[in-house]
């Protein structure tokens, strides 16, 4: 049962459906107040909604648990990020970095901190950074949106996203029904 509903929760949670997915998170924190992957999910998911009080409790609980969690010390950065409070995201997302050396994200939203403060130095710095452990996993730098300045940009495998778009349109292609 628990394991249905937290996939449904994720589910709904990476669909956006966020008043579903914080329903299905919190009925399952009632019988199961002290799940580790209950609570991050719900962390991040309070915080994407901007409930950032309550999620800030949340993260506190999940941190005295798992102060050494790379994941949750990103999540934690971007808690920080989100509200703009630069100098503690920065904190969490080197603690998580040192954690998880081939965390390019981490690398890469310090630098989207510093260009937001001008840093541009430091921001080309950890740019650089995030670039060379991208490469170094294989992974590209793509530009999603060159209308803002800086640009926006999303390190992935895209090689591995250009496979799985085929095999949907090839799937889709192969369910189509003909009238």
């Amino acid at each position: 049962m628990i394991v249905n509903s937290f996939k449904a929760a994720i589910y709904h949670h990476s669909k956006k459906n966020f008043l579903k997915a914080k329903e299905i998170y919190e009925m399952l924190l009632k019988t199961n107040p002290n799940n580790f992957d209950i609570l991050q999910n719900y962390a991040v998911l309070l915080s994407q909604i901007k409930e950032y009080k309550k999620a800030g409790i949340v993260f506190k609980k999940c941190l005295k648990d798992r102060p050494k969690d790379s994941l949750l010390l990103y999540n934690y950065g971007k808690f920080f990020h989100e509200q703009k409070i630069f100098d503690k995201a920065i904190k969490f997302y080197k603690e998580s970095f040192e954690l998880n050396p081939k965390s390019d994200l981490c690398q890469y939203n310090i630098g989207n901190i510093y260009s937001s403060e001008e840093k541009f130095k430091e921001a080309i710095t950890c740019f650089k950074k995030a670039i060379e452990i991208a490469k170094r996993e294989e992974l590209d730098l793509v530009e999603i949106s060159s209308k803002v300045n800086p640009p926006i940009c999303k390190i992935m495998a895209m090689g591995k996203y250009k496979y799985e778009m085929q095999k949907k349109a090839s799937k889709a292609k192969k369910n189509q029904k003909i009238a």
